[in-house]
């Protein structure tokens, strides 16, 4: 299918990648749901995480990541949008890219001291390297996750991590 810029759901070269266009009776509750987040006179920052979320639960991915890389090309200091974008990029199957952003949203949730930031990109970073095939690397990642979670006391994600870890080794 090609959409009216010219695009094709092939152009990407990842496979099980594709697009479709929207109707205008589709479009039309995003529109909506865009300008009233637009009103909301949120930082630019929290507006793109919004409109991701947004445009993510409407299953428009292209347009989540877009938004996302808007923010990263500018220089944006926010891990939560690196690791937004990775778990786009994950789900995506876009491994690369989600390596990328989820070691750039660990960096970023080091330097301010957010242990549950860091622990959420790990765990991403962890499930990359598993996807990647890099099995040691993967395990590596999930402990450090693990730790981190360790440290907040959250039962519900050290069960989640140690479940992984078991069927990886």
């Amino acid at each position: 299918m090609e959409a009216d810029n010219g695009k094709k759901s092939t152009d990407e070269g990842a496979a099980g990648l594709s697009f479709s266009l929207m109707t205008a009776a589709e479009a039309r509750p995003v529109q909506q749901a865009v300008a009233s987040l637009t009103a909301l006179n949120l930082s630019e920052e929290a507006q793109a995480l919004a409109l991701a979320q947004l445009y993510q639960g409407d299953n428009l991915v292209a347009d989540a990541i877009e938004t996302l890389t808007g923010e990263v090309d500018k220089g944006t200091q926010v891990a939560a949008i690196y690791r937004m974008l990775g778990d786009i990029y994950l789900q995506s199957g876009v491994n690369l890219s989600a390596e990328s952003s989820y070691q750039q949203a660990i960096t970023l949730a080091q330097s301010n001291n957010d242990i549950e930031g860091q622990a959420i990109a790990e765990y991403g970073l962890g499930e990359v390297e598993a996807a990647l095939g890099k099995k040691a690397n993967a395990i590596s990642v999930f402990n450090q996750s693990l730790g981190n979670y360790t440290q907040l006391g959250d039962q519900k994600n050290i069960d989640q991590i140690n479940a992984r870890l078991g069927e990886l080794q």
